[in-house]
């Protein structure tokens, strides 16, 4: 049933542990031509519910396709779908969306590990912010 609901959502899986890039070619063509795609930069889910480190993917892809990313936090999905499980519990979770994350003075220039880890760090930064704030008062 959620690989059913996944693949009419639109759904682009992703081998974390491969090299191939034919997803990543998808997902460039969606952002070029103006789709809104959603990426966890953490790469999977947390054993704990907590933040994990960000990887460079999402400012990669946003970088080469020159968009803007939408910050959006999520808390509480721990208790709906715990890790190594498929299948969804009844709860709640909370999403917070943060304001535009512009990558523009950033596009031109050389895709360096600096670069990528210098504009990841930010986006962390306003992700957590989101985070912590939902985490505080989800209702509000």
């Amino acid at each position: 049933l959620l690989t059913w609901i996944l693949n009419n959502l639109g759904f682009i899986p992703l081998d974390r542990d491969s090299t191939d890039t034919s997803a990543m070619r998808i997902v460039l063509r969606l952002l070029r031509s103006g789709q809104a795609i959603g990426i966890s930069p953490e790469g999977t889910r947390s054993p704990d519910g907590e933040m994990l480190p960000f990887t460079d993917g999402a400012t990669k892809l946003a970088l080469h396709a020159k968009v803007p990313i939408l910050p959006v936090a999520v808390h509480g999905t721990r208790e709906l779908m715990p890790p190594g499980t498929y299948g969804f519990k009844p709860g709640r979770a909370y999403i917070k969306v943060g304001k535009l994350f512009d990558l523009s003075d950033a596009y031109g220039k050389p895709m360096t590990p600096e670069l990528l880890k210098e504009n990841t760090a930010i986006l962390e930064a306003k992700v957590s912010e989101l985070y912590e704030d939902i985490r505080q008062r989800p209702l509000q």
